[in-house]
């Protein structure tokens, strides 16, 4: 039997991971398509505990927007590589200009079985006229999906 996004995601290892995602689901609500989406707000406030993935074009990259600091490059014809390189239970956030593209690819990794998955809000535009930090340099280009890491540094057994 294949994994629904109603299915559930493996056991958690520790209380603490059993909150992180408690957080993320509670963070996490539905558009009218049913594609998971996030606020700006929470991706800034998780920081490094989200990977940011930029599924922009190539010349979207240095536009004017810019792009989120920390996030890494998957060009959305290649974003099914994503599950295949990260842990099924990676936090997840996608990010495209408006939150279009993003919305439809956070809805494709549900159905590939990532359970913590969600697109950011009005993407990188909404982010920007939040007022939030973005970069306009070639520095993403260089951080593709080889780049992001596989394990999770928040993921270790941290109930003692």
């Amino acid at each position: 039997m294949g994994w629904s996004p109603t299915a559930e995601p493996p056991a958690a290892k520790s209380a603490a991971e059993r909150l992180r995602r408690a957080n993320f689901n509670a963070q996490r609500w539905r558009n009218p398509a049913g594609a998971p989406m996030v606020a700006p707000e929470f991706v800034s406030a998780a920081g490094r505990r989200v990977r940011i993935l930029d599924v922009r074009t190539e010349a979207e990259l240095t536009s004017p927007l810019g792009y989120i600091p920390g996030s890494h490059w998957v060009p959305a014809e290649r974003i099914a590589e994503v599950a295949a390189r990260l842990p099924r239970t990676a936090f997840v956030v996608l990010v495209s200009r408006g939150g279009e593209r993003s919305a439809l690819l956070a809805q494709y990794l549900e159905v590939l079985g990532m359970p913590f998955v969600a697109a950011l809000e009005g993407g990188v535009r909404e982010w920007k006229l939040k007022g939030m930090v973005t970069r306009r340099d070639d520095g993403l280009r260089a951080r593709t999906r080889e780049t992001i890491p596989v394990t999770d540094p928040f993921s270790a057994d941290d109930d003692a």
